[in-house]
């Protein structure tokens, strides 16, 4: 790896780019394989580097057509090499910070925002998060298509967080970034495993490859590293570490006795808040955020009475004015336990609204259909984020889980249960606030805090939570 960092660094690249149109006189282009049979592949795209100011073209196997020997840099395995050279451009920076890393089925995105701001709130200095939501340090705000962005985004954007002071960031660490490479030559302090669930089985084949992937990046960290994990999975000790564990029979558990208030065990003892949650998984993930900060050496003690300021997390469980709640919710298991939770707070129907991403895992469309039909009481099934499939099509997969016939729209009353089709997300909500009554609760899941709609490849602005303040405003 020697030769190519001092090759990199003869023609002054200072960083790096899987994306051709990113690249510049000090950028280099990472020709990257194509990670499915749907994806590009970078080959096809260095020519276009080289044309953007390039200085050369880092891939595997010999130069592609029309790209001269000398302007390419052969590095093999690319996934696992270029992370390395990403890293020391960037000046290792995961080795200056105590980072964390969350990867789980559900939960990473509320266990980081809540484990950032208890840092915060403690150590009274910003701390980084990485994930679903973005980049977020302080006052810095940066937009992110990837979960866990790729090693050419994740070094430098690392390195701007210790030029900036952060000392202890968290980010979530999605199987797809386990399987290609993204967290290569990154430095955990501690990980935490969330859930173990159903999700991306597009990607990786079936569940037991999947959860593999998720319990192998746990296990496969230094020895110095602290880990976390939920108290139900037999996950032992890996290279003499103990876990902490979580959840009933845990170092860290829980009890509810009321409708917000609950008793936290924790290795600073018994403890009964009063907490700013709703939900014993949203109290699940706050007591994985506690175990990690533990894990990072704060004392839990000193967390405990910083959590009822904790702010609220965005398209997480996030209530909407009165009578509805907008929640990222898009894996069966996901869907299963946020209704769970919100059927004994509803006086009322539940009334859901949701759908399924597109190029992504279609054998768990029926499923969702099936739980939502269960434990909702009137079920609407729309578009999510189709990305490149026919909405139609994805809503015929998922509608083979209903039973029974659809209701006609027209025919919907203040007491009618069951479930209807409706493709146009906006018509979708429009209808479900139609349809509330008093004591009912309107559902919208799936999409979260997000702010596109993606069809046919293109991104529209599309809120879920603005959709349903402007249904509200138009009552007053």
């Amino acid at each position: 790896m020697q030769s190519h960092l001092q090759r990199l660094r003869a023609l002054q690249v200072v960083d790096l780019c899987e994306d051709s149109r990113r690249a510049g006189p000090q950028r280099a282009f990472v020709a990257v394989p194509p990670a499915t049979p749907q994806s590009r592949d970078g080959r096809d795209y260095a020519r276009s580097a080289l044309e953007a100011g390039a200085p050369i073209v880092l891939g595997e196997g010999e130069a592609p057509e029309g790209v001269e020997p000398e302007r390419w840099l052969r590095c093999e395995p690319i996934r696992q090499l270029y992370p390395r050279l990403a890293a020391s451009l960037a000046g290792d920076p995961s080795a200056q910070l105590q980072l964390v890393g969350v990867t789980g089925t559900d939960g990473k995105t509320s266990v980081s925002w809540l484990l950032s701001h208890l840092l915060e709130a403690l150590d009274a200095r910003p701390c980084g998060q990485i994930g679903t939501l973005g980049w977020r340090w302080g006052q810095q705000w940066r937009d992110s298509q990837f979960t866990t962005p790729p090693a050419a985004q994740l070094q430098p954007g690392l390195a701007d967080m210790v030029a900036d002071g952060v000392a202890t960031a968290v980010m979530e660490v999605s199987s797809h970034a386990i399987v290609l490479g993204r967290v290569e030559e990154i430095g955990f302090t501690v990980v935490a495993l969330t859930t173990l669930g159903r999700d991306h089985l597009d990607f990786h084949g079936d569940l037991e490859t999947y959860h593999r992937v998720k319990t192998g990046f746990i296990g496969s960290q230094s020895k110095t590293c602290r880990v976390v994990v939920p108290a139900h999975l037999a996950m032992g000790e890996t290279a003499g570490i103990v876990p902490i564990r979580v959840g009933p029979g845990g170092d860290f558990a829980q009890e509810r006795i009321g409708p917000q208030c609950w008793r936290l065990r924790t290795p600073a003892g018994s403890t009964e808040l009063d907490l700013p949650l709703h939900a014993d998984f949203q109290v699940d993930n706050l007591l994985t955020a506690l175990a990690i900060a533990h894990a990072l050496g704060r004392p839990v003690e000193a967390l405990l009475p910083l959590v009822a300021q904790l702010p609220p997390i965005p398209g997480r469980l996030e209530a909407v004015g009165q009578g509805a709640v907008v929640d990222f919710a898009h894996t069966p298991e996901a869907l299963s336990t946020l209704h769970e939770q919100l059927r004994p707070a509803t006086r009322g129907r539940l009334i859901t609204v949701f759908g399924c991403g597109g190029d992504r895992d279609q054998g768990k469309r029926p499923a969702m259909a099936r739980i939502v039909q269960s434990q909702a009481d009137l079920a609407i099934l729309t578009s999510d984020n189709p990305r490149s499939e026919d909405p139609e099509a994805i809503l015929d997969e998922a509608q083979a889980g209903f039973r029974g016939e659809p209701l006609a729209a027209d025919d919907l009353g203040p007491e009618s249960r069951g479930w209807i089709r409706l493709a146009d997300r906006r018509q979708a909500i429009e209808l479900a606030w139609a349809q509330r009554g008093p004591d009912d609760l309107v559902l919208v899941a799936g999409k979260g805090a997000e702010t596109h709609q993606e069809i046919d490849g293109k991104r529209y602005p599309f809120d879920d939570r603005e959709e349903l303040r402007r249904l509200m405003e138009r009552e007053c």
